[in-house]
């Protein structure tokens, strides 16, 4: 029991950004811009709402309140799946985290590759 409680503590944050997020985008974007960009089932929709997630820090907990409001004003579900899927990753917030990480993970599998061929190399004498 008390593991579901600190779960659900240390997902409140992203959950509230979420809903103020929504908020926001409820008050002060027109409910016909979202039918206009997000609305009917063509690719362009699903785009769109691909577009729209990457200035937003949200992450997999905070991306549902906003979507559930996305699809409330009038995205298509393909747009409103889309934006589940590609915010958190294309975030600005993750991408400023990944643009940090790459030459630490470089160095980490280099070492992993180095050791693999050191012992395909010992396997083949």
């Amino acid at each position: 029991m008390r593991e579901i409680f600190e779960l659900i503590n240390s997902m409140a944050p992203y959950l509230l950004l979420g809903f103020l997020l929504a908020g926001i985008m409820h008050a002060f974007v027109p409910a016909g811009l979202y039918h206009r960009y997000l609305g009917g089932s063509s690719f362009r929709s699903v785009f769109n709402a691909a577009l729209l997630g990457i200035p937003l820090p949200l992450c997999s907990c905070g991306v549902i309140p906003t979507a559930m409001s996305l699809r409330k004003e009038g995205a298509s579900r393909g747009a409103t799946v889309s934006f589940l899927i590609a915010t958190p990753q294309t975030g600005i917030d993750s991408i400023i985290a990944m643009k940090k990480t790459p030459k630490q993970t470089k160095k980490r599998t280099a070492g992993k590759h180095q050791k693999f061929n050191r012992h395909c190399r010992s396997s083949r004498k």
